[in-house]
């Protein structure tokens, strides 16, 4: 979280403030089965299924969500990555549709890469 307090004079932001989302462990490799901590009273209200949405450059994937929080990542993620949780896959997910915030992390680019 960047912001933490504002004047009480300050307008209020045009933002839409998003539960807090982590990533263990914090440097995962495609395949990892990883965890993912975040408020669950805020994001699993209604008990329905759950994805992740990795964002890496301009593609987009998802994987499901467990109950407990865990998911894996896809396989041929690399570089910079993204990752939020979101109710829907059936399309890509607008600012209104994350559950939670984003997490960011590297996925080791292979020497040998021909795809950059």
């Amino acid at each position: 979280q960047f912001i933490v307090s504002c004047p009480e004079t300050n307008a209020q932001l045009p933002v839409n403030p998003l539960p807090k989302l982590t990533i263990a462990p914090g440097s995962p490799a495609p395949g990892d089965s990883v965890s993912f901590t975040f408020d669950a009273s805020q994001v699993r209200k209604d008990g329905s299924q759950l994805y992740v949405a990795w964002f890496d450059g301009v593609a987009l994937q998802y994987s499901d969500l467990s109950a407990d929080s865990k998911a894996t990542v896809p396989a041929d993620l690399q570089g910079t990555v993204y990752a939020a949780v979101v109710k829907d896959k059936s399309s890509a997910p607008t600012s209104q549709g994350l559950s939670t915030g984003l997490v960011m992390f590297e996925v080791a680019v292979p020497s040998y890469a021909t795809n950059l």
